[in-house]
């Protein structure tokens, strides 16, 4: 399973609290747990990144438009990160959780640990094996300690656990949200593609008589931003030549490629465009479009964030097929952005 969604630390890291509302019937007031779950969230990100400016810590207390629901959603659409107060077992934060779990966002799960260490019994049997935090009666200092340890693993790349893993992306291999957009243009890649030049043998970079033997896939900066890749490849690499090369596997036994340079095949993955169309994403440009108490520059960064994870799931998906049908035993194969195109060892 492919750790999803790593932070890239030039962005704001938002995170989401979920918890339950309002009190329970033996007087707990969670408005004032959630209060301190996010006082402990936030020192532990002051401590982390430094500051302020650098993270973003919502939840549902802080929402002010007129429908909860939607405000809820669009949080949990857009956030990179996850936490949950399940102690109340509140079937409101069951389903948000299942929101989550649906998208593949990375999440800690906070359980008051005063009764004792271990997992408590009545631990949701789907959980279970989730990252569980037991805080001493959600003291903010506990809390504090315990994301910290989380947050500082996660964002140096050293957890050794899947935060954004869950039953259902375990289950499906991807977050279930993106079985269609995005994965199925990459097995569309994969198969038209990917596949007759990795194949064993056969393929494009395997037949001797084919003067290339590596294989360089661009990374989109965007969803829309073709014109610009291209530019970018075209300037650093001006004499790129276009050719047909042998393919056996393939039904016409050949593939015509736009971008030769030397021994090495240069594409660009054109599918990935497409995705400007997707319904999430036209669904969240109306949102931004219509947020009018937020700066274009936060809007664009909204934007972009959920056209990098899209992209992610592109090329997850190609390096699970690639992996899973073992088409080539040592493929020569690049994953870089236009702008980076030269820093990689051809």
């Amino acid at each position: 399973m492919v750790q999803r969604f790593l932070f890239d630390t030039d962005d704001v890291f938002d995170v989401f609290i979920i918890g339950p509302m309002g009190e329970d019937d033996k007087g707990t007031d969670f408005e004032q747990r959630i209060t301190r779950i996010k006082s402990g969230a936030e020192a532990a990100l002051r401590e982390i990144l430094g500051s302020e400016d650098r993270f973003n810590v919502t939840s549902p207390y802080d929402l002010k438009g007129a429908d909860i629901t939607d405000d809820v959603f669009q949080q949990i659409d857009t956030a990179d990160f996850a936490i949950a107060d399940v102690s109340n077992r509140s079937p409101s934060v069951m389903y948000e959780m299942a929101f989550f779990h649906a998208l593949g966002t990375p999440m800690v799960i906070l359980e008051d640990g005063s009764a004792g260490k271990g997992k408590p019994a009545g631990t949701p049997f789907y959980f279970k094996n989730s990252r569980l935090l037991l805080v001493d009666q959600f003291q903010p200092d506990a809390i504090q300690e315990q994301l910290y340890a989380v947050w500082k693993d996660y964002f140096d790349g050293t957890m050794a656990i899947v935060l954004s893993q869950n039953p259902i992306s375990k289950f499906y291999r991807v977050p279930l949200v993106d079985i269609s957009a995005a994965t199925g243009l990459a097995v569309g890649y994969y198969a038209n593609f990917l596949q007759h030049v990795l194949q064993q043998k056969t393929g494009v970079l395997a037949l001797k008589e084919n003067p290339v033997d590596q294989l360089l896939v661009i990374r989109p900066g965007g969803v829309n931003t073709l014109k610009q890749d291209e530019d970018a490849i075209d300037a650093a690499f001006p004499d790129t030549t276009k050719g047909t090369l042998k393919a056996l596997s393939h039904p016409r036994e050949s593939l015509f490629f736009q971008r030769i340079h030397d021994a090495l095949i240069i594409d660009i993955p054109t599918p990935i465009y497409t995705l400007e169309f997707a319904p999430r994403r036209r669904i969240l440009r109306k949102q931004m479009h219509d947020a009018h108490h937020l700066d274009k520059k936060v809007t664009e960064a909204i934007m972009s964030k959920l056209e990098n994870r899209m992209i992610d799931v592109f090329f997850n998906t190609l390096d699970f097929l690639v992996d899973d049908y073992n088409v080539i035993n040592d493929p020569q194969i690049w994953q870089v952005q236009a702008t980076d195109a030269l820093d990689y060892p051809f």
